[in-house]
């Protein structure tokens, strides 16, 4: 009786180690597919934080250009509003002079 007892304690704890080793191996194989897991996503968010950072810089760069570009018509058409007031002033300062030339040949 005591070896039958001791026989079915064996093979408890027997099979106790066997399901533990197994928990184990699958413990491990769980743990390194979940870092394997992070390791990719954190891969895959660092490759999506530079894109983002290229798309941004991209962005700004044509904001750029484009501000470049209007500062130039701009500053094209403050060129072009200061010589149509010259040139008003200019003219008229013409027809005043025509007009009083007119002034002094009807006299």
């Amino acid at each position: 009786m005591y070896e039958n007892f001791t026989s079915n304690l064996q093979s408890h704890v027997d099979a106790n180690k066997r399901r533990l080793n197994r928990f184990q191996a699958d413990s491990q194989k769980s743990i390194q597919k979940v870092s394997q897991q992070t390791i990719h996503a954190l891969n895959v968010f660092g490759q999506l934080e530079d894109v983002q950072a290229k798309q941004k810089a991209r962005t700004a760069t044509k904001f750029k250009r484009k501000e470049q570009g209007l500062k130039k018509k701009l500053s094209k058409s403050s060129r072009a509003n200061a010589l149509v007031e010259r040139l008003n002033k200019r003219l008229e300062e013409m027809e005043e002079e025509y007009s009083t030339d007119d002034e002094f040949i009807t006299e």
